[in-house]
């Protein structure tokens, strides 16, 4: 089977500006599609995804429908040009050619590197790269090689952090670029390097956590019924993360068939490579018939969200994220008394030296109330 090319519009990815992203994909039965971003936008009600047009009433509809139709016929080209060298045609190989004729685009190569780390690399750290690098494509989405320069990299720092960001994910999104960059570099797609003289750095930040008191209190706000049902399903998730360590990304992954006598069992966790099997608590026992009569499909923003809302109902003042849920039960697992070495293997690390982080913060916790004998 050949493989064909048809547009369109994202609908479900609508920028603050009200335009959503049009895509190009690609099919070749039975393979699964894929899809490339065309780095063009619409307003979703303007385009019509089944006959991959866009219809009257925006004002760059000619203009869309004739890039369109060209990258189309480009695309058609480079099929026959492959059949007629009797050279295997594949989606791959189509995508390659085609994104060959816009060398210079950062965000294409950018986006077809990521498609090819999808199953390699873990789904935690893809989607890691593939936020970070959204934000790029909402500051340039036309981005090339040549324009990222030291001043385009001291211009985006400024734009995300007038936009919130902290300067721990600024330099998240810092090394997605440049891991990236460096890729390009060694296929030889750009020599240049700013990060040679562009430097950017972390801060120390403490690991928010809940209390077992606080854990106690968000607890019975659960058991009490009295949030909304949106709410109620994403407070489930995080106890039961809060009681289990699993990543958003882990718990999501969770089926009936996985717990068996009181014991969760995961083939594999986000950056890990074996099996995990965890011992479950009464707690974390009673949340499993909501978790799966109610799928989280909100996304890391929307579950951030949610978990502010429901912190202020709880009157705890804390900054409260999903990962949080996962410091929450090896803090306090610590804090029990549970022996560092059980509580590194449920959290799925490879090196214990990885777990003695938490082991630093509950020493710390310890020397803040013993600090309270100098008021005595």
């Amino acid at each position: 089977m050949s493989v064909t090319a048809k547009a369109y519009c994202k609908k479900s990815k609508v920028r603050s500006d009200g335009l959503a992203p049009i895509y190009l994909i690609f099919r070749q039965p039975p393979h699964p599609e894929r899809l490339v971003n065309t780095r063009k936008y619409i307003e979703p009600k303007y385009f019509d995804n089944k006959s991959g047009t866009c219809k009257r009433g925006s004002n760059n509809s000619q203009k869309l429908n004739a890039f369109l139709t060209a990258e189309i016929a480009r695309i058609d080209e480079l099929v026959l040009d492959l059949q007629k060298r009797r050279q295997p045609v594949t989606i791959e190989r189509v995508i390659q050619l085609y994104q060959q004729t816009h060398p210079d685009s950062f965000l294409a190569f950018c986006q077809e590197e990521l498609n090819l780390m999808r199953g390699v690399l873990s789904d935690s750290t893809v989607e890691d790269y593939a936020y970070c690098l959204s934000n790029l494509e909402k500051y340039r989405p036309d981005l090339t090689f040549g324009e990222l320069t030291y001043d385009f990299l001291e211009r985006y720092r400024y734009y995300l952090r007038n936009r919130g960001r902290n300067v721990n994910g600024v330099a998240h999104d810092f090394r997605t670029i440049r891991r990236f960059l460096n890729l390009a570099r060694k296929k030889g797609l750009t020599q240049e390097n700013p990060f040679d003289d562009f430097k950017f750095g972390t801060e120390q930040v403490e690991k928010q956590h809940l209390t077992l008191e606080e854990l106690r209190q968000v607890h019975a706000l659960y058991e009490s019924e009295q949030l909304s049902e949106r709410l109620q399903t994403t407070l489930c998730y995080f106890l039961f993360c809060c009681y289990t360590g699993l990543r958003a990304v882990d718990v999501r992954k969770v089926e009936p068939d996985m717990i068996r006598a009181g014991y969760l069992e995961l083939p594999r966790i986000a950056k890990g490579k074996r099996p995990i099997r965890i011992p479950l608590n009464s707690r974390a026992l009673s949340l499993v018939d909501t978790l799966f009569a109610r799928p989280l499909k909100q996304k890391k923003h929307r579950i951030s969200t949610d978990l502010a809302e429901i912190m202020q109902i709880a009157g705890i003042r804390k900054n409260i994220t999903f990962h949080c849920a996962r410091h929450t039960f090896a803090i306090n697992s610590l804090v029990l008394g549970i022996p560092i070495e059980v509580v590194s293997n449920v959290l799925g690390h490879a090196d214990l030296k990885t777990t003695q982080i938490y082991a630093k913060v509950v020493d710390q916790l310890k020397e803040q109330q013993m600090a309270k004998w100098d008021n005595f």
